[in-house]
C-alpha cells in the first residue's frame, strides 16, 4: 500500500494525469500480482537452499523484468519471443496498470486471464509442494 501510495504520488508530481475510471481494475491487477509472484516465490523457498533460492529468485527477477515490457519493449522483441513473454505473470501484470491507469479498456482480455491463471495456480501449488525444512 506504501509503495502504490509512493508511485502515484510521485507520478502525479510529476505531471501524469490518470485517465478514466479503471483504478479498480488496477487494484484487483495488483493484488492478482501479488498472488501470483507470493507462490512464485514460495514455490522456490520451499524446494531450494537458502543461497540458491536467492540467486534463483534474483535472476528471475531480473528476466520477468527485462521481458516483461517494463525495460525491453516487447515490440523490439522477436515475434517468437513476444508471443512467449505474454504468458508471463509480469508482462500480464504491467499490461494491465498501463491500460489500467491510462484509461485504455481495449485489449485487457488476455492480460487478465494471464493474471488470474498464475493467480491462483502458483499459490495452490506452493500449497501443495512446500516444505519447511
Amino acid at each position: 500500500v506504501i509503495q502504490v501510495a509512493a508511485l502515484l504520488s510521485l507520478g502525479l508530481f510529476l505531471g501524469w494525469e490518470p485517465a478514466g475510471n479503471q483504478w479498480p481494475l488496477a487494484i484487483v491487477a495488483v493484488l492478482g500480482g501479488t498472488s501470483a509472484f507470493a507462490g512464485i516465490g514460495l514455490i522456490l523457498a520451499g524446494r531450494l537452499r537458502a543461497e540458491i533460492n536467492l540467486a534463483a529468485q534474483n535472476g528471475l527477477y531480473l528476466l520477468l523484468l527485462l521481458l516483461g515490457g517494463m525495460v525491453i519493449p516487447r515490440d523490439s522483441l522477436p515475434e517468437s519471443l513476444s508471443n512467449v513473454v505474454q504468458g508471463l505473470p509480469s508482462t500480464a501484470l504491467a499490461d494491465l496498470l498501463r491500460s489500467t491507469l491510462n484509461g485504455d479498456t481495449a485489449g485487457l482480455v488476455v492480460p487478465c486471464s494471464v493474471l488470474a491463471a498464475w493467480g491462483i495456480i502458483a499459490p495452490a501449488i506452493a500449497a501443495r509442494r512446500f516444505r519447511w525444512s
